[in-house]
């Protein structure tokens, strides 16, 4: 975010499940862009655990990448400076944060789903279209939320659960422990 007095820059996670992502992978990223030690808080009331401070030349720098300022809302996109190659990267990451794994019985079959939602359907599309073009199905759609639509990223299937881990790869731990806990469920 920006304002008349500085540039902002926020990073969120869950505090329920992303504790240890964030001490072994956030951290660590963020001291490295930035070139110094970061402190993060715990929003305990609100279940997140955050980095926020100030960097101008970092600011600008993601700014510049395309990124947008602000409330991203239906804006955010994976910007076009950004090569169909690294897109796997880009993907594990988002899906590191904003992704999951869902485990859902059907007719006594366990049955694994990938899941993203985001208020921003040509986001959530750009991600689909990239692990369609990598082999794997499934779809975007629209679901009605309060306080208003929001979009949900949807890969069902085993197949698509290997593929998943094999072509973009889980960055964060709890979604390992979710694919290992998968495969042990069904070898039962």
């Amino acid at each position: 975010s920006r304002s008349e007095r500085g540039r902002y820059i926020s990073i969120t996670c869950s505090l329920r499940d992303d504790k240890k992502f964030f001490d072994e992978v956030v951290v660590p990223l963020t001291e490295r862009l930035r070139g110094k030690p970061v402190v993060y808080g715990m929003r305990r009331k609100y279940g997140k655990i955050e980095i926020n401070f100030s960097d101008k030349a970092l600011f600008d720098e993601l700014k510049l990448l395309g990124f947008p300022v602000g409330k991203k809302g239906r804006r955010l996109k994976i910007p076009s400076v950004f090569p169909k190659r690294l897109w796997q990267y880009i993907i594990a990451g988002v899906f590191a944060t904003d992704g999951c794994i869902v485990f859902a019985n059907n007719n006594g079959i366990l049955y694994p789903r990938l899941e993203i939602q985001s208020i921003s359907p040509r986001f959530l599309r750009q991600i689909s279209g990239f692990l369609v073009e990598n082999g794997l199905w499934g779809h975007v759609y629209e679901i009605n939320a309060k306080p208003g639509i929001i979009y949900r990223l949807e890969f069902p299937g085993k197949e698509n659960l290997v593929k998943f881990k094999r072509k973009i790869g889980f960055v964060n731990a709890k979604h390992e422990e979710k694919f290992a806990e998968y495969f042990k469920r069904i070898a039962n």
